[in-house]
């Protein structure tokens, strides 16, 4: 059985999660990564969280920020949730739930908010077993 660990990013952990963004979006640079992430790891206010696998290799990302939400109060919203495995990606993203939980008490917040991409049902699957239930859906139009 394998197993997966959750960790704080580090900036020398930036070019090794490239590949996880890519799969998401191929348009992205590598450039324009290192900037987004090292201004994110650069903040008080949110972080990234990458699941690493046996192998030593990242097989996850939640890209967090510490928000007010008028229902909740202070939340961990992630914005971009990346689970990649070729194997288990249910596995993969059940451990970033747990993740994100832990990271979440830690933080004192009082829900997790996630946003997953449109066509990652598999990655819905784990968060709705761990209890988290559908709250709206996120719309969005370039202008």
């Amino acid at each position: 059985m394998r197993s997966f660990v959750a960790i704080p990013l580090t900036p020398t952990d930036i070019d090794a999660a490239f590949p996880l963004i890519q799969n998401l979006w191929p348009d992205q640079s590598l450039q324009e990564w290192r900037q987004f992430a090292s201004q994110r790891l650069g903040s008080l206010e949110g972080g990234i969280l990458g699941l690493r696998g046996e192998s030593g290799h990242l097989n996850g990302l939640a890209i967090w920020r510490r928000a007010n939400d008028l229902d909740h109060g202070p939340v961990l919203t992630v914005d971009y949730l990346v689970a990649l495995d070729l194997v288990e990606p249910e596995k993969v993203a059940g451990a970033l739930v747990d993740g994100l939980e832990m990271l979440a008490r830690g933080a004192g917040v009082r829900a997790v908010q996630v946003t997953l991409p449109p066509t990652e049902s598999v990655l819905l699957r784990p968060f709705l077993a761990a209890g988290h239930h559908l709250e709206g859906v996120k719309l969005c139009k370039a202008v």
